[in-house]
């Protein structure tokens, strides 16, 4: 049994007439004839009664039978149109991962929501996570797309695409000594007391600190306390006597009771590397790229 018995068939039980159904088919009277008797043959029961010659009904065989093929012939032109839509992208899925700190990136959101609209059957999952995680995630094929925070792009095993860099500013308490200050320098830091992401958090952050500080003669920072999270991080300082190093992005978020100072000293910045597997991405993710490129103006 073939989809194309299905559909002639189907026509034929439409129209319960030969002539026009073999029409609309575009085949001759004849062969849609012998391909109904085909049918019929194979599944081993009259599907139309024909002894009226003027006039076909269906059997009761063929109204039950009738039921089902509409619903395979509907599942099967499903199934060629999810897949042409796979093809060009359109279809499928997407999963993507960033680092906190970037859900407040307007540019990535404006390259997300023009594939929600321009992609609708595209399921799109989303989810945070830190840079190190991402990566690795990425690396055994568990995303598709990772953005992360890191130093020399280059070094990585996968591809990637930068998608800014911004320099690192220091926290402080709306109260602290520093309070009005325009800038700090990284040696008034010396004997500060700080409050940190962890470095297997975010290892490519904590570096581009180690090496900033190390330069002024400071082995590493007097951490006090360490979150995993940049957000909660800034939600703990007003109440403090803590600073910390954290993403200049983050200073437009209106943390209350935090200040954000430039960090003299601090030349280093971090990048943004958008990073997926393989040399080839899939129609989806490629979709995906072309719009983030855009947003990014890259």
């Amino acid at each position: 049994m073939e989809l194309r018995h299905l559909k002639y068939f189907a026509k034929t039980a439409e129209l319960l007439h030969f002539s026009r159904a073999a029409d609309e088919l575009g085949i001759a009277q004849s062969a849609l004839s012998q391909q109904i008797k085909q049918l019929e043959s194979e599944i081993g029961c009259r599907l139309f009664d024909r002894s009226n010659k003027w006039k076909i009904e269906l059997t009761d065989a063929g109204k039950v039978f009738l039921e089902d093929a509409r619903k395979i012939i509907s599942s099967a032109s499903t199934a060629k149109r999810k897949a042409l839509q796979a093809s060009r992208g359109g279809g499928g899925s997407l999963s993507i991962s960033i680092i906190p700190s970037f859900f407040s990136s307007d540019k990535f959101f404006a390259a997300l929501e023009t594939m929600r609209k321009r992609y609708p059957n595209v399921f799109l999952r989303l989810s945070k996570h830190s840079s190190a995680n991402i990566l690795s995630r990425v690396e055994s094929g568990e995303l598709d797309f990772g953005i992360i925070r890191v130093i020399n792009p280059a070094s990585l095993a996968t591809r990637y695409i930068e998608l800014g860099r911004e320099k690192i500013v220091l926290a402080i308490p709306q109260k602290h000594r520093f309070a009005s200050k325009k800038s700090i320098s990284l040696r008034e830091l010396k004997d500060e007391k700080f409050i940190m992401v962890p470095y297997e958090e975010s290892p490519f952050f904590c570096q581009t600190i180690d090496v900033a500080l190390k330069r002024e003669g400071i082995i590493a920072p007097n951490v006090a306390s360490e979150i995993y999270n940049f957000d909660a991080i800034l939600k703990s300082i007003p109440n403090s006597d803590l600073v910390s190093f954290v993403p200049e992005m983050l200073q437009t978020q209106g943390y209350k009771g935090v200040l954000f100072k430039p960090i003299e000293g601090l030349n280093a910045s971090t990048l943004y590397a958008g990073v997926w597997l393989g040399t080839k991405p899939k129609k989806t993710l490629e979709n995906f790229l072309a719009l983030l490129k855009k947003s990014f103006q890259i």
